[in-house]
């Protein structure tokens, strides 16, 4: 059984449909990516599974569980977490002070816990936890945006363009994480521009076009299909 099942969905925010017929699965302990042009839907997605807009048809659902339309502050306890693109973490708070708000459903003792799970895979956020926010690099603050989201120990992340911005050595960096939290048996779920990088680290991946589902299936595939690889991945 797939943990996350978007079922044909349609859907957007007030009148104006966005989504039209999408339909993604991520098993447990899988990366997923989707990817695909300018305004095809891509972050839209995401924002319709954390019950960010309204869904007109179709249905989601989360480990067995129909979620459609729940308010979001039912489906951040569900074992799901969300990193927007931006907006994500707090700049006049310091990095332990963020990652305290990512765990704000938790208690005293899981924060300790978490806490130290997240400085595991963030050493050098262990080191400035004192430093604020906003004097992070970009590439420290997408460290700290994906730490505050794994402080409530999520079955399943979501991350909406992970990688703007960055530079290639941060890229990296980001991807690399990413692959291990996988293996930590945490599900991925990202959207990215960077198609070709993302592929390279998912499991699968979906390519949207106009809020439709254009191309799925093995990242291997999708990488050395010759239409696909001309028309979406820039040859």
């Amino acid at each position: 059984m797939a943990l996350l099942e978007v079922q044909n969905i349609h859907g957007g925010y007030g009148d104006n449909t966005i989504l039209n017929g999408v339909n993604i699965e991520v098993m447990e302990n899988e990366m997923v990516a989707i990817i695909g042009p300018n305004g095809a839907g891509k972050s839209t997605v995401m924002r319709a599974v954390m019950g960010m807009l309204n869904i007109h048809s179709g249905k989601i659902v989360y480990a067995g569980e129909d979620i459609t339309n729940l308010p979001t502050s039912e489906i951040v306890k569900q074992d799901i977490s969300y990193v927007p693109q931006v907006a994500n973490i707090f700049t006049d708070m310091s990095i332990y002070d963020n990652l305290l708000m990512g765990g704000f459903l938790n208690s005293e003792s899981a924060n300790k816990k978490a806490l130290q799970r997240v400085f595991d895979f963030f050493p050098d956020l262990a080191q400035k936890s004192k430093t604020l926010a906003g004097n992070l690099s970009g590439g420290q603050r997408q460290m700290l945006a994906i730490g505050r989201a794994l402080m409530l120990t999520p079955k399943l992340i979501l991350l909406d363009e992970p990688t703007a911005g960055l530079s290639p050595k941060y890229m990296k960096q980001i991807f690399t994480i990413l692959d291990t939290i996988k293996k930590q048996k945490i599900a991925v779920l990202l959207v990215e521009q960077h198609a070709k990088q993302a592929l390279g680290y998912a499991d699968r991946g979906y390519i949207l076009t106009l809020g439709k589902n254009r191309h799925e299936g093995d990242s291997d595939y999708l990488l050395n299909d010759p239409e696909i690889l001309k028309v979406f991945l820039g040859g």
